[in-house]
């Protein structure tokens, strides 16, 4: 129990536990990054971008801050901090949408979107949206991408209506590209039921985005609306046209984005990972499905297995109720022992390790040589 045990004996009997990786730590140390020690909570999203992850900060009275940290452990610096105004908003069990690309990053929050230069330039602050919530965001082709809806409750479970808006990195040049609120449908989107979206992948090379989403009504359609969407979907900005690249008829219960390519795990124990290169959408993992790339009886067991993940050559990362998980694939029972809290994990450059992220700490976490 580590509540029992000073932060140093906890390290010192984790490590001594985990002999099969090597563990490298790095502790938030917020007075030392100039940031006041009473007032900051935890890091609530990372993105990784190049050879450095990306922090989003998260405090009480609405504080906030973007910090970079070189995938090694070795050193963290805060990039930009900012306060909003209104009601406070609360970071608990919530993950406020992020992304980093093109020198830029982008954070949503209480509603609101910010976007500010890496170089440490001036902050854009974004509002009046034609939907409450901000569900997921993205850069590409020099603009930011951003699905919003209009929530049932908090968290938002279902879409009462969906829209996707996107502006130049400078906050300029809004433009409304899906919307279920037109009485005059523009597109096939437009037409559809309304859906929540997971994640979004930036596809560059394509000029397109993709993303993994879900709706609270069936697959044929219902009230005047051609169908409700499920699965991971494609769409063109230039064209305003876009397609179902995997049909999903489970929930999707996670999903994020490493390595260029988006996971998604849904609620019958699958994990579908979509790489953009070949247009292909593959089930890699699966209890029940036959046709699964692997197949482990053990993920029964993982309810909570793909909060973050990714896969490989021949190895499945993963956070399960927050824990760091290395599965040697498909030899499960080979896998390295380690212990490391953490609420994400992200792909080191090295081709090997894997770099983790808990509330105050980041761990690199390298297999020893016999170690698949």
């Amino acid at each position: 129990n580590s509540d029992l045990l000073s932060a140093k004996k906890y390290d010192k009997v984790i490590t001594e536990l985990s002999r099969d990786v090597e563990i490298t730590k790095c502790h938030l140390d917020q007075k030392q990054l100039g940031l006041n020690p009473k007032s900051w909570s935890s890091i609530v999203n990372a993105v990784g971008y190049g050879d450095n992850l990306y922090l989003l900060l998260c405090g009480p009275g609405n504080t906030y801050a973007v910090a970079q940290a070189d995938m090694d452990c070795k050193s963290i610096q805060v990039i930009s901090s900012w306060s909003t105004q209104g009601n406070e908003y609360s970071c608990i069990g919530l993950t406020p949408p992020f992304a980093v690309s093109e020198q830029t990053a982008v954070a949503a929050v209480s509603g609101n979107i910010f976007i500010f230069p890496l170089n440490g330039g001036p902050i854009r602050y974004l509002s009046d949206f034609p939907c409450d919530t901000v569900m997921a965001l993205a850069i590409m082709d020099r603009r930011v991408y951003a699905f919003l809806c209009r929530k049932d409750k908090d968290p938002v479970k279902y879409a009462m209506d969906t829209v996707l808006l996107s502006v130049k990195l400078d906050g300029t040049d809004r433009k409304i590209h899906i919307s279920t609120l037109r009485d005059n449908p523009q597109n096939e989107f437009d037409r559809l039921y309304p859906f929540v979206v997971k994640c979004i992948l930036a596809d560059d090379a394509k000029k397109r985005i993709i993303f993994d989403c879900k709706s609270d009504r069936d697959h044929y359609g219902m009230n005047g609306y051609k169908k409700a969407p499920w699965g991971i979907w494609s769409f063109y900005p230039e064209t305003g046209t876009g397609q179902c690249l995997f049909a999903e008829f489970n929930t999707s219960v996670h999903c994020n984005i490493r390595d260029g390519r988006l996971y998604s795990q849904n609620d019958s124990y699958e994990e579908v990972m979509f790489d953009p290169a070949s247009d292909e959408a593959k089930v890699v993992f699966s209890l029940y499905n036959k046709n699964a790339l692997y197949r482990w009886d053990g993920c029964r067991g993982l309810y909570n297995w793909c909060t973050s993940v990714f896969i490989r050559q021949g190895q499945m990362w993963l956070v399960d109720e927050g824990w760091v998980k290395l599965l040697t694939l498909p030899n499960v029972d080979k896998s390295p022992l380690f212990f490391v809290r953490a609420n994400m994990v992200f792909p080191h450059p090295d081709g090997r390790s894997a770099v983790a992220v808990s509330d105050h700490d980041i761990y690199k976490v390298t297999p020893k040589e016999g170690m698949k």
